[in-house]
């Protein structure tokens, strides 16, 4: 059997031949830089969800040509245009935080009677999901997304308290890690007494998270008979992301109530998309208003967003 030729061998002979193949060919044409594909840059949208109401009624009957939107004063063309009071065809994906934290034991039965309610009511299967997070010194997945109604209420009946009260750390991680690559209307409700005492995370980080996410926040606070509350937290997160705040007496009827409220909220929301005039990825924060052409109402939405950074 003859040895095979070594690779230094082989080396002159294979550059002979390119150099022979290289001098035949005729000289490669000049690349076209006028016409053929362009690279785009990526073009981000935002996303709201807004609700009319005239007093304490819901206006339904609103059109895009209703509606202005404005980012940083410049006016903006609406892309989309949803009227989710009449057409529910969009998904719910919720996550529903509950303070266990010490300072709220005496109210927890009543929380989680009347969360397990509020699922029932507002969860279809096959379209809508549920997580159930705890929060206390720690944040933990009690249940993750289902849309069985028995399995979400038996991860709420083993709820115990004790402990801290890391709310910050709760929204950020349900934000980021839960909701961040959901579709549909993302949504989180928070049952708390709102002083938090041992997130690692800050409140603006929070926001800032929950906003580039598009979570819409809905807070309950609670009130315990042996401890203080403040909601300073839980109010400034519902409004940074266009959710409503309650604080109604820690009792069954009344959260109950507060519950039904949330779920009337959520039935009569428009949800309008538009493309920034501002394309540039610079994490910049953007105000956004929104007017109506149509007097005396009240909108409700989110007032602001951070721009995506690259």
């Amino acid at each position: 059997m003859n040895k095979p030729t070594s690779r230094p061998a082989l080396l002159p002979m294979i550059l002979a031949a390119l150099l022979a193949v290289a001098a035949a060919a005729p000289p490669a044409p000049a690349q076209d830089t006028t016409s053929g594909p362009v690279i785009r840059s990526r073009v981000f949208v935002v996303n709201l969800f807004v609700t009319a109401a005239s007093g304490k009624n819901y206006v339904r009957d609103l059109t895009r040509d209703d509606f202005a939107i404005y980012e940083n004063g410049a006016r903006q063309e609406i892309k989309y245009f949803n009227n989710l009071s009449q057409s529910r065809d969009l998904p719910l994906t919720i996550a529903l935080l509950i303070d266990t934290s010490g300072s709220v034991a005496d109210k927890l039965p009543h929380e989680v009677a009347t969360a397990s309610a509020f699922c029932k009511h507002i969860v279809r299967p096959s379209k809508d999901m549920v997580t159930v997070m705890e929060f206390h010194s720690d944040v933990i997945l009690v249940q993750d997304f289902t849309d069985d109604i028995d399995r979400m209420q038996k991860s709420l009946s083993r709820l115990r308290p004790g402990g801290n009260t890391s709310l910050y750390d709760a929204v950020y991680l349900a934000s980021e890690e839960k909701l961040k690559s959901e579709a549909g209307r993302k949504i989180i409700v928070v049952i708390s007494d709102g002083e938090d005492t041992a997130s690692k995370t800050s409140m603006d980080e929070a926001i800032k998270v929950a906003q580039k996410n598009d979570v819409l926040i809905y807070g309950l606070g609670v009130r315990s008979m042996n401890y203080g509350a403040d909601f300073r937290a839980l109010e400034r997160f519902c409004k940074e992301t266009g959710g409503l705040f309650f604080s109604p007496k820690a009792s069954f009827e009344s959260l109950k109530k507060t519950f039904d409220a949330i779920m009337e909220d959520i039935n009569h929301q428009y949800n309008i998309a538009y493309e920034p005039k501002n394309q540039n990825r610079d994490g910049t924060y953007r105000d956004i208003k929104v007017t109506c052409l149509r007097k005396g109402l009240k909108l409700q939405y989110r007032q602001g967003y951070f721009a995506p950074e690259e």
